[in-house]
């Protein structure tokens, strides 16, 4: 059997356009008359300058059970994926270590603060660090408050008396506490304490004591106990800091993980939850949370730090651009009528897409197919519409590389069960001797 001569093939390109999929077959992108773009294209690359490339192939780089959730962010030392319902972390050259394990069979959501890693996945909370420890995000809530009683002795004035209990842990941070216990002391007595609470978590181990002055509103450090110490009595004294954490619980958990001005916040449905500024662990149950309208499936925040900052948020009916520095005050309107693709939303830097701005654009694909970059202060360019679009699927990936002098972004979407399209147009292949030439 012969093959194809060299004479006989025809050369094609270059593709400026790449591909396009949205024009009939017969009316694809030309200029000064040549054809420059592609119907199709598989397995490879097609840079700025049209000159299809050959794909680089793979290999396997950690052969895992069930393996899910990777991530890494340049800024981090390893990168995380779950497999067989354990947290685990993976090393260049594919070395790997367990962090947490009994993990929900769920996906896991990330993001990175101060070369600290959060994780939730909907159910379960942690935070991994730097140097590859697995911490506590937040610190465990007391359960209830002191029982308090009148002491003979203690020098304080007459008057109603509060008292509530937090826990620290072993890195300082400190818990929030619910309603104050209340007792009223007569002119020179004290308070005393019993039944403190103790906490189940080992990285706690002092319970801090707060009072307020009487007939105040105001709790004020009054001492530190160690774990294991029930009882103790107050009196006249100095006063420390005040209690800033009353009526703030642990961060909850959520399906998406992230971070916008001195703030963690996660998506659990269709409500966006936040913790308090600079303060990761505490979320105030009934403050900080804002419904969206339908379940969230996307939350991607811009411009961290700036005035043109905010959340491009998308539930299962269209796309919203949050802005503002406080998040109770956040304003919120459409900024896309088309809602993103579950996991599709990646951080890009806006200059691969020729906007002069040093800030990362937000980039995901839209339930309509288009491929959209949000900007600083929730502009939406969506790219390539009238060109290009994907299959519109479940749930996909994303993530952001450069290689051979080219920058990518690289989306893998998950099929649909039911798939159903209409096409006006035929695509013929032709062979000659068993050779494929067209």
């Amino acid at each position: 059997m012969t093959g194809v001569l060299d004479r006989e093939l025809r050369s094609l390109g270059p593709f400026q356009v790449g591909v396009a999929n949205v024009p009939a077959e017969t009316d694809l992108p030309t200029k000064n008359g040549v054809q420059v773009a592609l119907r199709e294209a598989v397995n490879v690359d097609i840079p700025s300058s049209g000159a299809v490339q050959r794909r680089e192939g793979y290999s396997l780089a950690l052969a895992g059970t069930s393996a899910h959730s990777g991530w890494h962010d340049g800024m981090f030392p390893f990168a995380l994926y779950v497999d067989q319902g354990t947290l685990r972390a993976m090393q260049t050259g594919g070395s790997t270590w367990p962090l947490v394990s009994g993990l929900h069979d769920a996906e896991v959501s990330y993001a990175l603060v101060n070369e600290r890693a959060y994780w939730s996945n909907g159910a379960q909370t942690g935070i991994v660090t730097a140097g590859g420890d697995a911490l506590p995000w937040g610190v465990e809530h007391p359960n209830g408050q002191p029982l308090v009683s009148v002491s003979a002795a203690g020098g304080l004035a007459a008057g109603l008396y509060q008292v509530a209990v937090t826990f620290r842990d072993i890195r300082g941070e400190e818990s929030g506490t619910g309603q104050a216990a209340q007792i009223a002391v007569p002119e020179g007595g004290g308070i005393a304490l019993s039944n403190v609470p103790q906490p189940l978590d080992a990285d706690v181990n002092i319970v801090r004591v707060y009072l307020s002055p009487a007939n105040g509103d105001m709790l004020y450090f009054v001492r530190d106990m160690p774990v294991g110490m029930t009882s103790a009595t107050l009196g006249a004294g100095a006063r420390g800091k005040p209690l800033d954490s009353q009526f703030m619980e642990k961060m909850p958990a959520g399906n998406i993980v992230r971070a916008l001005n001195g703030r963690m916040f996660v998506a659990r449905g269709a409500e966006m939850l936040w913790s308090e500024a600079l303060g990761f662990g505490l979320h105030h149950p009934t403050k900080n949370r804002l419904r969206v309208g339908a379940k969230i499936t996307l939350m991607e925040p811009v411009a961290d730090g700036t005035d043109a900052a905010g959340l491009f948020v998308a539930d299962e009916k269209r796309t919203y651009f949050f802005s503002g520095s406080d998040p109770a005050q956040f304003a919120k309107r459409i900024c896309y009528s088309y809602p993103a693709i579950p996991g599709t939303g990646q951080r890009v830097p806006s200059n691969v897409f020729g906007i002069e701005s040093t800030a990362p654009a937000v980039y995901w694909i839209a339930t309509n197919g288009v491929a959209c970059l949000g900007l600083p202060g929730g502009q939406v360019v969506p790219l390539a519409e009238h060109i290009a679009v994907a299959p519109n699927a479940p749930k996909g990936a994303s993530l952001f590389r450069e290689t051979r002098g080219m920058s990518q972004v690289v989306t893998a979407l998950r099929e649909s069960t039911q798939r159903t399209g209409m096409t006006d147009a035929a695509v013929a292949r032709v062979y000659r001797n068993g050779v494929e030439i067209t």
